[in-house]
């Protein structure tokens, strides 16, 4: 009984886990561009679709974009 018991709290627990892992990117689609947006940490501004980044595929990876 305790180990079918645990079994089904880990994989809830993992799946759990998982799932907030899988939320941590943000990208916000506008007519972002270099020259009018302060950029911080690791956030970027990608070219042709103007898409500013706020992470990367790292762990712990913060950015921040300041739009005047």
């Amino acid at each position: 009984m305790f180990s079918k018991a645990f079994i089904f709290l880990f994989f809830n627990a993992a799946q759990f886990l998982i799932r907030s892992i899988s939320c941590v990117d943000f990208v916000y689609n506008s007519n972002f561009t270099t020259t009018n947006t302060f950029l911080v940490g690791d956030s970027t501004v990608t070219s042709p679709p103007s898409i500013l980044t706020l992470t990367n595929p790292t762990p712990y990876s913060i950015g921040r974009g300041y739009y005047p």
